[in-house]
């Protein structure tokens, strides 16, 4: 392993929960949800299927031909027969009593062959398993027949202080959801200046800018809202993900947080040292914002100055403003990283434990 990802790796921690973190583990969950999205491989028999799906509800609902799709892929399946009904049309009335279908779209498979097994499917809360049938209706988006309503499209709300120009957003939160086949029917963004913005800042309790809301229908989201759970906090307005993205302003005294400045401190002389940038480049990777940076020769009155005042003693090294202490998640991993000193910046010290090139003072 190189010594750029030794960094990264200690960096990431695998105890920081990020919301990036919790998306990962959502693809996992889907893998396992869609076993038919596999690839297909040969097989010595072939499983004759036939397939009903129940639709109507347009393209705001979830697309069940990823379903059908998957199932005609395969190369051990022939699918004898393929109808699509309307929800509304007499022979779907008939079926969607017949199995308790209680949302749509909807699809039944039918094969005189164990399908469950073939298919890997165990999960009754998912897929129901009545005798040769097995029925999926648990897309999202979908249509509520008993209330004739669709449920599941989530509206997004950031909150931004948008005179902040530095500050983060959660823009790439929202890709990410859509990526994880979360339908995400609206975005707005609020400044907080206005009316809108400090009836939300109120209402929620909210104590950090940018914050983003998220509509409670993504409980509907079965595969992604267990792992999203422990990181949303339930608020009027729906669920509030307490997650910093930084920069950010802290409400209560209106000022910024997470703009760090950053000296690196190097020996120019040094040929075989390692490449301070990387370091750096660690740092920004977990989220770190680096505003000002200057770089110190061990060699100028100043970084004399520097290596007797925090007694250091490898070099490179970084020396992070006092303001890297505003990164919560990253608190644990700065004390196997280096030093917290009385002034409140941080040095990093670890380079020995990451076998990187270095010279000793």
């Amino acid at each position: 392993m190189s010594y750029k990802n030794k960094i990264k790796k200690i960096i990431n921690n695998k105890d920081i929960l990020t919301w990036t973190v919790i998306v990962l583990l959502g693809i996992l969950i889907l893998a396992v949800f869609l076993p038919i999205k596999l690839p297909s491989f040969k097989s010595e028999k072939v499983y004759n299927l036939e397939i009903t799906i129940i639709d109507g509800c347009g393209e705001d609902c979830f697309d069940i031909d990823v379903i059908s799709d998957g199932l005609k892929a395969r190369e051990d399946f022939k699918i004898k027969k393929l109808e699509r009904l309307d929800y509304n049309s007499e022979d779907a009335r008939l079926l969607i009593q017949k199995f308790g279908i209680t949302r749509i779209p909807a699809i039944i498979i039918k094969s005189k062959d164990p399908l469950a097994d073939i298919l890997n499917i165990s999960n009754e809360d998912t897929f129901a398993i009545n005798g040769d049938y097995i029925i999926f209706e648990k897309g999202v988006p979908y249509l509520d027949l008993s209330s004739n309503k669709i449920k599941g499209n989530i509206e997004l709300i950031e909150i931004q202080d948008t005179s902040c120009k530095q500050c983060g957003s959660f823009s790439l939160f929202k890709n990410w959801l859509e990526e994880m086949n979360v339908k995400v029917d609206n975005y707005k963004l609020i400044d907080s200046s206005s009316q809108e913005g400090k009836e939300l800042i109120e209402k929620n309790n909210i104590t950090y800018l940018p914050s983003i809301l998220i509509e409670k229908e993504i409980e509907e989201y079965w595969w992604i809202f267990p792992s999203l759970k422990p990181n949303l906090e339930n608020k009027e307005s729906g669920y509030l993900l307490n997650q910093k993205t930084y920069p950010y302003i802290d409400v209560s005294n209106n000022k910024i947080k997470g703009i760090v400045n950053s000296i690196y401190l190097v020996n120019k002389s040094c040929d075989t040292c390692f490449d301070i940038s990387l370091l750096k480049e660690s740092f920004q990777a977990s989220g770190v914002y680096i505003e000002d940076e200057s770089e110190v020769d061990i060699s100028s009155p100043d970084g004399s100055r520097l290596v007797k005042l925090y007694n250091i003693t490898a070099v490179p090294t970084i020396i992070f403003s006092k303001e890297i202490s505003d990164y919560d998640h990253l608190a644990d991993t700065l004390g196997q990283l280096g030093t917290i000193e009385k002034d409140g910046k941080f040095v990093f010290r670890a380079l020995k434990e990451l076998n990187l090139n270095y010279q000793k003072l």
